[in-house]
Parts: C-alpha cells; sequence; structure tokens
C-alpha cells in the first residue's frame, strides 16, 4: 500500500511539474515563481513543485517545508501560517474529482493561482532563510 501510494505521489509531482512549465509559459511577462511544497501527510508524501532542481526529501525531517527560488537564493520557509494556506490550496489535488482533463486543468490552474500568491506574498513579507535543499 505504502508503494501505491509512493507511486500515485510521484505521479501527481510528474503532472504538477509538466502543468507548472505550461502555466509559465502561458503567464509569458508574469513573474516566474520557482517553489517547491512538501506536506508529509497521514497518506504518504504528498508534494507539489514548481522547481528548478532537485530536492531529495527523504533526507529533510518529517515536516512541512517550503522551499523559494528568487533573485539568486533559495529560502526556506518555515512560517506556520504560509504551510496551512499551501496545505489547504493544495488539498484539491489530493481530492481530486475531475472526470476529464479540462476539468483537472481547470483544478490545477486553480491550484496554482492561489499558491502563486502564497509563495508572492511570503516573499514580500521577507520570510524564509537562506539554505540548500
Amino acid at each position: 500500500m505504502r508503494l501505491i501510494m509512493k507511486l500515485r505521489n510521484a505521479f501527481i509531482t510528474i503532472l504538477l511539474a509538466g502543468m507548472s512549465a505550461a502555466l509559465l509559459i502561458a503567464n509569458g511577462s508574469k513573474q516566474i515563481l520557482h517553489y517547491a511544497y512538501y506536506h508529509p501527510g497521514p497518506d504518504g508524501e504528498q508534494m507539489m513543485q514548481n522547481w528548478n532542481g532537485t530536492i531529495i526529501w527523504n533526507t529533510h525531517p518529517s515536516r512541512s517545508e517550503l522551499w523559494v527560488q528568487t533573485g539568486g537564493k533559495t529560502l526556506l520557509i518555515l512560517d506556520k501560517s504560509v504551510l496551512e494556506a499551501m496545505q489547504k490550496a493544495t488539498d484539491p489535488l489530493r481530492h481530486s474529482t475531475a472526470s476529464n482533463s479540462k476539468q483537472r486543468e481547470a483544478e490545477l490552474n486553480g491550484v496554482y493561482a492561489k499558491t502563486n500568491k502564497i509563495v508572492t506574498e511570503a516573499i514580500a513579507k521577507g520570510l524564509g532563510t537562506p539554505a540548500k535543499p
């Protein structure tokens, strides 16, 4: 069962990474955000990435983390309100009821709109400490 959950989560990660690239191309001149979010939930690893690089999550503490690449720096954000907002924003991906690709795309666009806003606000507030993933 754990293997099935890991495979499901890996599929979600790949799907999200692909959608991230499509959204970035579609947004054109808008600020390009690079972030990775990890939340170890009760059903295993749950992650959402829009990231340049690799993070080996199993080498990290078992906690929620938001990593942001901005201005040539990599920041780790552990602010509780930001992480709770990210968990809430990404929840539809874990409980999707989309029955076709158009519904799934609309769902993903909604999630990315929310998470992009959360990340942008966290950066503006100066949250995060320089770190290496």
